[in-house]
């Protein structure tokens, strides 16, 4: 038998997120916990962002992480604890992967991701 839903008014969530350590979205009556928003997350977030930037090349746009791309190349995921995992397509259409906890990483936008500077003194 399917759950009742409840349905929050504007207000309800506005209180709800004053209250939350999480940062949430409301839609439609709903309430939904969204990925993030711990102040350890959106430092490493800047950081690796200050990154894509510096090494960007003319004629290149960097992103975050909730634009849509048709042509995926690179897939990062950077955990809040040092370590990095990379996923590179290759043209056979396979998938590389490489994982690292210490030194750095180049990334196939020539950006480099120094593991001790990207953690170093972040908040918890």
């Amino acid at each position: 038998m399917p759950r009742a839903h409840h349905h929050f008014t504007y207000e309800e969530y506005l209180a709800y997120e004053r209250d939350s350590d999480r940062k949430h979205e409301y839609d439609s009556g709903e309430i939904f916990a969204m990925a993030g928003g711990s102040p350890r997350h959106s430092a490493l977030a800047s950081r690796i962002s200050a990154a894509l930037e510096n090494a960007r090349v003319s004629g290149c746009t960097a992103f975050q992480s909730d634009m849509r791309i048709p042509s995926l190349q690179e897939y990062v995921l950077v955990s809040q604890e040092p370590r990095v995992e990379v996923y590179r397509r290759l043209p056979s259409g396979g998938w590389e992967y490489h994982e690292a906890t210490e030194g750095a990483v180049t990334l196939a936008s020539g950006a480099t991701l120094d593991l001790a500077a990207l953690y170093a003194e972040l908040p918890h």
